[in-house]
């Protein structure tokens, strides 16, 4: 075995030790009663929401939610796109399946490219989507905003949240 490989492994077992290690302590934290809020404080925190505690109370801190972060965090760090690096030119499909372009394609001279990724299956993604509304209306005049939709980030086989919110009636017509 080569040396990167032994030291993605070991990389690897490390972060899944201390997200156990995180887990674990969250799931002792969540089974006192009086300490409910505290947990919900601490998970709307993270997740900068305030989601209503049946969408996720049941899965919070389970086998799924475990992997489904682990997996996560490697993407994430393995991920081709670097702050202060160039963007990766993507392909990326139009919502009607018709057409394929590439992502950067979309910028409109040196205009700025802000991007959202996310998905009408994710509460969080939903509940910040107004937010992310009104700052591509504020900043229309100088960036240019598109939204990026994730199929399904939550899905039925995995972890996920136990309440479906769909998204807001936000009028997105003025972000393309």
């Amino acid at each position: 075995m080569s040396l990167l490989i032994r030291i993605a492994n070991v990389k690897y077992f490390l972060l899944y030790s201390a997200l156990l290690l995180i887990f674990s302590i969250g799931s002792v934290l969540k089974s006192i009663p009086f300490l409910k809020s505290f947990v919900c404080d601490i998970f709307n925190a993270v997740t900068n929401t305030k989601l209503p505690q049946d969408q996720y109370w049941n899965s919070l801190f389970s086998w799924e939610m475990l992997n489904n972060v682990f997996y996560c965090v490697l993407l994430d760090m393995n991920k081709k796109a670097h702050l202060g690096c160039k963007a990766y030119n993507c392909p990326v499909v139009s919502v009607d399946g018709k057409k394929c372009f590439r992502l950067l394609d979309q910028m409109k001279g040196s205009r700025p490219l802000v991007l959202n990724f996310g998905s009408a299956s994710c509460p969080i993604f939903v509940e910040r989507l107004k937010e992310f509304s009104q700052m591509a209306y504020e900043y229309r005049h100088v960036a240019d905003f598109l939204i990026v939709y994730i199929a399904e980030a939550h899905p039925t086989d995995g972890w996920r949240f136990e309440v479906r919110t769909m998204a807001p009636s936000v009028s997105l017509a003025f972000l393309r």
